[in-house]
């Protein structure tokens, strides 16, 4: 029973999507999923805990729909915030009264949560074609050693924000014209500057490694700090984070 409850709360949460209005018709998903769906506790209500770090705002919203498309198979889902998650799925992962059903998290504990035992794979409780209309990396993150744990849910990625309001002439459409543009419109005086990121963090260089051909850690596990496409990356992106440093260093000579 208790897969049959975690295979219809799954399609569920895919069904919500970007946190979809509660009452809007979710068409022809609902449809994918129904014949895999039930629960097989009849009127007995089954409560399903899911552990998350996230916002609980937004998990709250994730309750409120997904309890609402439960309601007829007598299923609730209660989700709790934890702090030090991996701390805690690792002293409760495996134990049935104070763990948790289910957990919200990034995929990159992953491999250690696999390695402790205290994992099932997902393709336990659902068949692997609800997947085939999914982003294929965001599927494969959730992939240790041939093994599908995860379902994806959402997925991060870097953006560049501008203020239209104080943004002077077109766009660049090249980090050559963004650090041009950001050489002339930063003004140390007035307190002002063109750009503003966060250079010391892999998270932030990573999409200028990877523009470079260069990668951090590969498929395979390898290291690719050494590379020479991550070497010329590190050394193009050090020309705006020494460029802003240079600029900031004039405040406090």
């Amino acid at each position: 029973m208790k897969k049959r409850v975690l295979s219809l709360l799954l399609c569920t949460a895919m069904t919500i999507g970007a946190l979809s209005g509660c009452g809007k018709d979710a068409g022809k998903d609902e449809g994918k999923t129904t014949e895999v769906l039930g629960n097989d506790a009849g009127d007995e209500m089954t409560e399903v805990k899911i552990w998350h770090d996230g916002d609980e705002n937004i998990m709250q919203t994730i309750a409120d729909c997904a309890n609402e498309k439960l309601a007829e198979d007598n299923i609730k889902v209660t989700f709790e915030k934890k702090s030090g998650l991996t701390d805690q799925l690792q002293l409760y992962g495996n134990d049935e009264s104070n763990g948790p059903d289910m957990y919200l998290y990034a995929h990159d504990s992953l491999g250690t949560f696999a390695e402790m035992g205290i994992l099932a794979p997902i393709t336990d409780v659902i068949s692997e074609d609800v997947m085939a209309d999914l982003l294929p990396m965001t599927v494969e993150a959730g992939n240790y050693k041939d093994t599908q744990y995860l379902l994806p849910v959402y997925y991060e990625t870097l953006l560049f924000m501008y203020n239209k309001a104080k943004w002077e002439g077109d766009v660049p459409e090249t980090t050559d014209e963004l650090y041009d543009y950001m050489v002339a419109h930063t003004d140390v005086d007035a307190g002002t500057y063109a750009l503003v990121n966060q250079h010391s963090t892999a998270y932030n260089v990573a999409p200028v490694i990877n523009g470079f051909g260069g990668y951090i850690i590969d498929k395979d596990a390898d290291p690719g700090l050494n590379t020479q496409e991550t070497k010329d990356a590190i050394a193009y992106n050090q020309k705006f984070e020494s460029r802003q440093r240079a600029l900031t260093l004039v405040l406090n000579p």
